[in-house]
């Protein structure tokens, strides 16, 4: 089995654990991982901060969004373009779009963000030692090459597995917070 055969079983496999989880267990993770990541050093040092819309059955990201900039910290979400990610800063949930994949996203009338303090990224499945399996498009691999500051996964404890098959595009983070542990350097 080659390693996108691989990839594509394990996402499957960690898709239908994290759709199994209860919107009521979801939001109490939320908490826990809001609170992890703040305890985090580079985090809580960090002035301007990249974060992401969670969609679907992903961990929720909006009270991390929201306390954020009530921290009055800068805060770059994603947004797609010519299939890459940009990361444009927000003010507020007014700022957001629908975007091309249906995943909200700062609208065309936010500023690009350079390089922000700390990048933090989803996971579909996610090793203690940062290895991230994603969603099976790159683009986070291909804005971890280009970043190269420290970077966080955030995940469901469900969503921790022992290995992920790894190429040679692939991108590990410095950080994995799930609502029971943080694991990192």
């Amino acid at each position: 089995m080659s390693a996108r055969e691989k990839k594509a079983s394990l996402r499957a496999t960690l898709l239908a654990r994290r759709d199994a989880l209860s919107h009521d267990m979801a939001m109490l993770c939320e908490e826990r991982v809001r609170r992890r990541l703040a305890r985090l050093g580079a985090y809580a040092r960090a002035r301007t901060v990249a974060l992401y819309c969670s969609e679907g059955s992903e961990l929720p990201t909006r009270s991390m969004v929201l306390a954020a900039l009530s921290e009055g910290r800068r805060v770059c979400l994603p947004r797609m373009r010519s299939g890459a990610i940009e990361l444009a800063a927000v003010s507020g949930p007014g700022d957001l779009v629908d975007g091309p994949a249906g995943i909200q996203e700062p609208s065309p009338a936010c500023e690009a963000c350079g390089g922000p303090d700390v990048a933090v990224v989803p996971a579909v499945g996610v090793t203690k030692e940062g290895a991230r399996l994603g969603r099976g498009g790159g683009h986070y691999d291909r804005f971890l090459a280009g970043y190269g500051g420290p970077s966080v996964a955030l995940a469901f404890s469900v969503q921790v597995v022992r290995s992920v098959p790894e190429e040679a595009h692939d991108r590990r983070v410095g950080w994995v917070i799930t609502e029971d542990a943080t694991y990192g350097p």
